[in-house]
């Protein structure tokens, strides 16, 4: 992958403290003392320092972010000033009518840690009494002022026999549009006896299946947060839903900040590369460039059809385990190989004179070795010769870019594709013209 100057997603860690005691959680300073004691910088002053990044969206996570939401405040209101998205990753128990109304007010979206509708299994996997009674009010007041919210329920062997009920409760009782659903990741410092709640393969599909459940009877929209091996899947369905497109993207599209300002490709990891307030980004990024050649992939991958697709899935699930980055993904399933789904692709065709629209927030952020075009949270990267037929259209079709560029129908129908499955473009409504070729 080619060098980025400005990395579209930012990951940024405001505290590591938390107002839960997850079993499942990633902080390596757990069951750590001699951790407990935190360095924490100006959050303003990395705030500034995120502006000059020019990232697309920055997901505050922590910890649990409303912890410092006094101090973080102006902060979040100074990256919403400067047209970026922000998602909040968090517990949602603290969440009071101020801080719901401000998130509203900022255009913030949640992402909400919901561990099981049943309550004393959620208890005890926060180590917190009525933790699920305090997620779901906190739930409840961010929807009630608007606030669009997600919940991922992070699955192990604890709660997985009760996915399908907790994502009807994430519908009948929150009144949620969707539910995620990701298999738990063993934490780097955790010993042997978190092993027993790790998924095995059978789990992992049972989870995916039990979320197109949840979809086909309660019409919500079911995904995952982890990236998966595409080669556990045998249908294209689940391939199609859980696998393509969900790739990671540490160290290649996004990056983290800690709330000290050190530099990771993941909040999850412990290698840092450098400090945002400190040191030279560009130096900080290049330093992360194993991250981006292919070093972590393990070696069974290399000759897969589906490893664009995959990368082989999440590098930090085998590391605890082996120590190593470019280890297998415990669930991986070789015997698949190859993928039989790996190259599904939009080929629809598009009448050449269907009109499609340029959505006036538009952005363009230039790249080393391209523009990036920005879309609210959505992004692709493109030549410079599209960014400039982007930037002075609203509307256009087919014809008018094979006109432009002296291409023919295939090329230019191929691009269209590419722009509306990256959510950059999308078709005129009201002047459809329903035409096959």
């Amino acid at each position: 992958m080619k060098n980025l100057l400005y990395p579209p997603i930012l990951h940024w860690e405001v505290t590591p403290e938390c107002n839960h005691n997850c079993i499942h959680c990633y902080n390596y300073w757990r069951k750590e003392s001699e951790h407990k004691s935190f360095h924490t910088c100006d959050h303003f002053e990395i705030a500034k320092e995120i502006i000059n990044r020019h990232p697309v969206t920055v997901v505050v996570t922590g910890g649990e972010p409303l912890l410092v939401f006094s101090s973080l405040k102006n902060s979040l209101k100074l990256l919403n000033a400067n047209h970026i998205n922000i998602s909040i990753n968090t517990n949602a128990a603290l969440v009071t009518e101020e801080i719901a109304k401000f998130l509203s007010d900022i255009k913030a979206t949640a992402f909400v840690s919901l561990p099981c509708a049943i309550p004393s299994i959620c208890d005890a996997i926060t180590n917190v009494p009525n933790s699920l009674s305090n997620i779901s009010a906190g739930i409840k007041t961010l929807v009630k002022y608007g606030v669009k919210v997600s919940v991922n329920m992070v699955v192990s062997k604890r709660n997985l026999a009760y996915i399908y009920e907790t994502g009807k409760y994430a519908k009948e009782v929150l009144g949620l549009s969707s539910f995620f659903a990701s298999r738990v990741s063993k934490p780097i410092n955790s010993d042997n006896e978190f092993t027993k709640d790790l998924l095995t393969r059978e789990d992992a599909l049972f989870m995916y299946k039990e979320l197109l459940q949840i979809s086909n009877d309660f019409g919500i929209v079911t995904s995952t947060a982890s990236p998966t091996p595409a080669c556990i899947f045998s249908d294209d369905e689940s391939f199609q839903k859980f696998a393509c497109g969900k790739a990671c993207t540490a160290g290649r599209t996004s990056y983290s900040i800690d709330c000290s300002g050190n530099v990771k490709a993941c909040v999850r990891d412990i290698q840092t590369y450098g400090n945002i307030l400190s040191d030279n980004f560009s130096d900080i990024w290049a330093r992360m460039i194993d991250w981006r050649n292919d070093e972590f992939l393990p070696i069974e991958c290399n000759n897969c059809n589906a490893k664009s697709f995959c990368r082989g899935a999440c590098r930090l699930d085998a590391f605890p385990e082996t120590g190593k980055r470019n280890s297998l993904d415990p669930i991986a399933n070789l015997n698949n190989l190859p993928v039989k789904f790996a190259k599904h692709t939009n080929n629809k065709k598009h009448n050449p004179n269907q009109l499609f629209c340029i959505p006036k927030n538009i952005s363009f952020i230039n790249e080393d070795f391209s523009w990036r075009a920005n879309v609210g949270t959505k992004f692709i990267f493109i030549t410079t010769e599209l960014k400039d037929f982007l930037s002075v259209c609203t509307k256009f079709c087919i014809n008018d870019f094979m006109q432009k560029y002296n291409v023919d129908y295939s090329l230019a129908n191929d691009v269209v594709n590419l722009l509306l499955d990256s959510g950059i473009i999308y078709m005129h409504e009201w002047l459809y013209i329903f035409c096959n070729i």
